[in-house]
C-alpha cells in the first residue's frame, strides 16, 4: 500500500529549510559490482592505452590559476565515430548535483535517462481545437521532457479511446475536463493516470473535493515513494507563488486513510490497491495537488516540476521496466560559464594533434582488479609527459596536457556495469557516442558515476568508450577510474596532420 505520499499544510512558515533525502556517497561501497560475462579467471591487471597531448603554458586555456565551480554542458552532449568533442556554448555552474538513487553524481544530461522518457502519454483535454493556458502548457512541457503525446477530447468516442489507450502507456487529464462525459473504459485502463482534474478525484476513486485554498508548499510525508524520492519529509515549496490548489474532503479511501481533511494531497495508488468506494485500481492512479482550474501552471518551480516528472514516469511505469529504470535527485544549474576555454579554435586543438600547438605520444595505465571484481586506477599525481615533449617548463611537473583513452567493451544487460570516474580538471566520457560523465571545469576534485543499464544498449554488443581528460592549472593533478568493465585499446595511431577528420 503506498498510502499517502504528500499533504499540504496552510500553516506552515516560509522559513523552514528543506533537507534533501538523497546522500553523497564518497565511495563505492556496495555499489561495486564484478565483471560479467568473463569465461575463466580475471585478469588482475589491464593495461589501457591513450594519447597525451602537451600544451605550451602560453596556450590560451592553460597554466589557469585557481580553482572553478563545476561546470557542466560545455560540450555537446553527441559524438561520433572518432571526431572531436564540440563546444556547445552553454555552460552552467552546478550549484547542486544531479544524484542517482543511490546519491552518486551523475552527468546533468543522463538524469532520468531511462526507458521511461520514452513513454506515450495521453493528453485529454475538454476541446482539442481550443486549448486551454494549462492544457498548453502540460503539453510542452511533456514533450520537453521526451514523450511522445497524443491529445484526446474527454468525450471522444469508445472506438478512439480504446485506440489511444492501447497507444498510450500513461494518461494526463487536466483540469478542466467534464468528468460526465469521460468513458469508463478510460477510467478503469490498466495504463497509468494523471489526474489533475479535482472533479474527477471521486470518480476515479481517490476522495471526496472541498473546496480550495492557497498555498505555496507542500509537506512530503512519504520521501521512499519514488515521486518524492528526491526530497526527505518536511516542508517543501513547490509554486513560486500562492496558488489555488483543491482540498481533500472526509470521504477517502481506506488506504489513504492518512489524509487530512484541511489540506489537498499528491496521492497514489499502485495496481491491486483498493480505491474509495470501488473496486481495487486496474493501473497506477495518481492525483495531483494542483488541481485547482484557476492554478497557474508556471507557477510550478524546480520542486514542483520534479514532482510533476515523476508523477508522469511513476505513473507510465517507472520501477517496473527492470535494470534500465532510474530514480534520480534533480540537480540545479546556476549561472552561464565558459569553462575558461578561450574559443572554438583552441578548444578543438585539445583532443587532435596539431604541430605547433601540442605535442602527442602513447601513455598506457594500469588498472588493477581489487577483492570486489573492480578495477581501479587512482592518483592524485598523475604526471605522465613530466620531462618530455615542451617539458616542465619551470613547473615541478609537466601539467598542461591533455589524456585521451578510445577503448571498446562487450555489455551485458542487467550486470551493473560500471564506470566511475574523477578528476581535477574538465573530464567527459561518451559511451556509444553520448556523454556519460560531464566534469567541466578547474576544480579540487570532481567525481561522476555512471552506469551503463542507461543506455539502452544491445547485451552481447560491443560498444565505444570515449574518455577525455585535460590538466591545465599547475597544481594538483588528480586521475581517477574505477570500472567492471574488461577494457580493449589497442596501440593508438599518432597523426602528423591536424586530427583524425
Amino acid at each position: 500500500m503506498e498510502g499517502l505520499v504528500m499533504r499540504t499544510n496552510k500553516d506552515f512558515s516560509r522559513n523552514r529549510t528543506l533537507v534533501l533525502g538523497a546522500v553523497m556517497l564518497c565511495a563505492m561501497g556496495g555499489l561495486a559490482q564484478p565483471v560479467q560475462g568473463q569465461a575463466g579467471p580475471l585478469p588482475q591487471e589491464q593495461v589501457v592505452k591513450g594519447v597525451v597531448r602537451d600544451f605550451l603554458r602560453s596556450h590560451p586555456d592553460f597554466d589557469l590559476r585557481g580553482s572553478s565551480p563545476h561546470i557542466a554542458g560545455l560540450i555537446e552532449v553527441s559524438s561520433s565515430g572518432l571526431n572531436r568533442p564540440v563546444l556547445s556554448g552553454s555552460g552552467f555552474v552546478v550549484e547542486r548535483e544531479w544524484v542517482d538513487e543511490s546519491g552518486m553524481p551523475i552527468a546533468p544530461n543522463t538524469y532520468n535517462s531511462s526507458s521511461n522518457l520514452l513513454a506515450n502519454v495521453l493528453l485529454v483535454v475538454r476541446d482539442p481545437s481550443s486549448l486551454s493556458v494549462e492544457e498548453t502548457t502540460v503539453w510542452w512541457q511533456l514533450e520537453t521532457w521526451g514523450y511522445a503525446v497524443r491529445v484526446m477530447d474527454d468525450a471522444a468516442p469508445r472506438p478512439e479511446v480504446d485506440e489511444n489507450v492501447a497507444w498510450a502507456d500513461a494518461a494526463y487529464i487536466t483540469m478542466a475536463i467534464n468528468p460526465n462525459v469521460l468513458d469508463a473504459r478510460l477510467i478503469e485502463a490498466t495504463i497509468g493516470l494523471i489526474n489533475a482534474s479535482s472533479a474527477l478525484r471521486e470518480r476515479i476513486g481517490f476522495a471526496q473535493s472541498n473546496g480550495s485554498h492557497k498555498t505555496d508548499r507542500v509537506l512530503v510525508s512519504n520521501s521512499d515513494h519514488y515521486i518524492t524520492g528526491p526530497f526527505g519529509n518536511g516542508p517543501l515549496t513547490v509554486f513560486s507563488s500562492r496558488q489555488p490548489v483543491a482540498d481533500t474532503g472526509l470521504g477517502r479511501a481506506t488506504s489513504l486513510a492518512n489524509i487530512q481533511s484541511a489540506g489537498p494531497a499528491l496521492e497514489v495508488y499502485d495496481a491491486g490497491e483498493r480505491r474509495w468506494r470501488m473496486s481495487p485500481a486496474p493501473g497506477r492512479r495518481v492525483q495531483l495537488p494542483w488541481n485547482d482550474v484557476t492554478f497557474d501552471m508556471s507557477a510550478l518551480n524546480e520542486n514542483g516540476l520534479t514532482l510533476f516528472r515523476r508523477a508522469i514516469e511513476w505513473g507510465a511505469g517507472a520501477n517496473l521496466r527492470g535494470c534500465s529504470d532510474v530514480s534520480d535527485g534533480m540537480g540545479e544549474y546556476g549561472a552561464w560559464s565558459d569553462g575558461q576555454i578561450g574559443s572554438e579554435l583552441t578548444f578543438s586543438q585539445w583532443f587532435r594533434d596539431t604541430p605547433g600547438y601540442n605535442g602527442s605520444q602513447v601513455h598506457a595505465i594500469t588498472l588493477t582488479l581489487d577483492g570486489n571484481g573492480v578495477y581501479s586506477f587512482e592518483t592524485q599525481a598523475f604526471h605522465p609527459v613530466d620531462d618530455d615533449q615542451f617539458g616542465n617548463e619551470g613547473e615541478a611537473h609537466n601539467y598542461n596536457f591533455t589524456y585521451e583513452i578510445n577503448a571498446t567493451f562487450t555489455y551485458h544487460e542487467c550486470a551493473e556495469q560500471f564506470i566511475r570516474f574523477t578528476s581535477d580538471d574538465d573530464a567527459w566520457i561518451f559511451i556509444d557516442g553520448r556523454l556519460a560523465v560531464d566534469l567541466g571545469g578547474i576544480s579540487s576534485g570532481m567525481a561522476q558515476y555512471v552506469s551503463l543499464d542507461r543506455f539502452g544498449l544491445t547485451d552481447g554488443e560491443t560498444y565505444r568508450m570515449h574518455l577525455l581528460h585535460a590538466q591545465r592549472q599547475p597544481v594538483s593533478s588528480r586521475f581517477g577510474i574505477q570500472t567492471n568493465l574488461l577494457l580493449s585499446t589497442p596501440t593508438p595511431e599518432l597523426q602528423t596532420t591536424n586530427g583524425y577528420d
